[in-house]
């Protein structure tokens, strides 16, 4: 991930008592506050070393302004089993492990007709009452950067420079690229699906830092050497060329449930089935092709042979 780092500081020390930095900003509505009983509140303002004294709205308003600020709990002040249950580094003070019970409303399935859940049975009754839970919790609000393409209005039309898409640091939500990774290897949205797989997987062995890096050309010998060494198939199997073991690694990008369902068409299965990795490995029968991707998944290495265990 390409982004900045966390203000979450270094782990907590359970003997010490952090300050308000090494806890990161804690997401609690005003509605969860308002929904909660007086004693609850009282006990979330006591861990926090914060006065308890007025009526609920008080409470609630001082409970606001601590989760604002990131105020953390205090050690010092859970009782014994919690502190026990402490989840360790990475997780904010006072995390720890409990049972959860399923005590929340039912949830009504609804199905099409003619289709039904697993919970379902024949006769249409639940076999198993799905519920959701009604314990609630403070949680880390996310505030990671990273580089985003940036927009010029509000309809998210893309700012460009000289032809090129305009970068820019934002907060984000999801999974994004990584643009150095990008930029390193020359790519853009355009750039051909073989120039990003060559980029994760290189074809042909290169030095990096006085060290020959990983590439397709090792998982050939490594997967060819593996296979030699299955005697049972000796007959049977015949080496794998460099561009057809990328074929069948480069297979998994197309989704479906049943990947051995490419290597037809469209034609005889108009849903799984793929015109594209159909021609592309060739005038051979469909049932060859499959027979040999068996071979790939048995004997397929990104390990030299000689450096597993046993």
């Amino acid at each position: 991930m390409n982004e900045d780092d966390l203000p979450i500081g270094p782990p907590p020390s359970w003997a010490a008592v952090p300050s308000p930095e090494i806890v990161a900003q804690k997401l609690c509505t005003v509605e969860d506050m308002l929904q909660m009983k007086v004693i609850e509140l009282k006990t979330k303002l006591k861990l926090r070393e914060l006065s308890v004294n007025g009526k609920k709205e008080a409470l609630v308003a001082r409970l606001k302004e601590a989760v604002e600020k990131g105020m953390p709990f205090q050690a010092k002040l859970l009782i014994k089993e919690e502190r026990s249950n402490m989840v360790g580094d990475g997780f904010s003070l006072g995390a720890h492990w409990v049972e959860l019970h399923c005590d929340g409303e039912f949830i009504d399935e609804k199905n099409p007709d003619g289709y039904r859940a697993p919970t379902i049975n024949q006769g249409g009754n639940y076999s198993v009452h799905k519920r959701n839970y009604t314990q609630k919790f403070d949680r880390m609000v996310f505030s990671g950067r990273t580089e985003l393409p940036a927009t010029k209005n509000k309809r998210g039309d893309l700012k460009k420079q000289d032809g090129k898409v305009v970068f820019e640091k934002r907060p984000h939500d999801r999974t994004e690229v990584k643009m150095a990774f990008v930029r390193k290897h020359k790519l853009d949205v355009d750039s051909h699906p073989a120039l990003w797989f060559d980029a994760f997987l290189p074809r042909m062995r290169k030095v990096q830092n006085n060290e020959v890096a990983y590439s397709m050309e090792h998982s050939l010998e490594w997967t060819n050497a593996r296979a030699s060494q299955e005697a049972k198939y000796r007959k049977k199997f015949k080496n794998f060329q460099l561009e057809e073991l990328i074929q069948h690694v480069g297979i998994y990008l197309l989704q479906a449930p049943q990947v051995e369902m490419k290597f037809y068409s469209q034609c005889n299965y108009p849903v799984n089935g793929s015109d594209f990795a159909h021609s592309s490995f060739g005038s051979r029968p469909t049932t060859m092709s499959e027979r040999r991707h068996r071979h790939f998944k048995a004997f397929f290495c990104q390990q030299s042979i000689r450096s597993r265990p046993g």
